[in-house]
């Protein structure tokens, strides 16, 4: 058998001058970067992310854009759990 997770589609818009920060942050926390758009002074960041990678995600957006970091956040689909987390707590 073959455990699935599921795995959501999300959008960040942070101040361009957390951009950098905010995608390390994503990355750290296996997420796909799709696309990066300059909005003036926004960044929209669009991605795909492990649902489990998420959690305590609003805090920590929160403190490393001063809170005036937002994202919105829907199902995308689901993908097998990488080898490496399947033992994780």
């Amino acid at each position: 058998p073959i455990l699935l997770e599921p795995v959501m589609q999300i959008q960040v818009t942070v101040p361009v001058e957390h951009a950098g920060q905010v995608i390390s942050d994503l990355n750290s926390r296996r997420a796909k970067i799709s696309q990066t758009e300059d909005e003036g002074q926004m960044e929209i960041i669009s991605a795909t992310i492990s649902l489990a990678e998420t959690f305590k995600y609003t805090t920590d957006l929160r403190s490393m854009t001063k809170g005036r970091g937002t994202f919105t956040m829907e199902f995308y689909q689901y993908q097998p759990l990488p080898p490496s987390k399947l033992n994780k707590p």
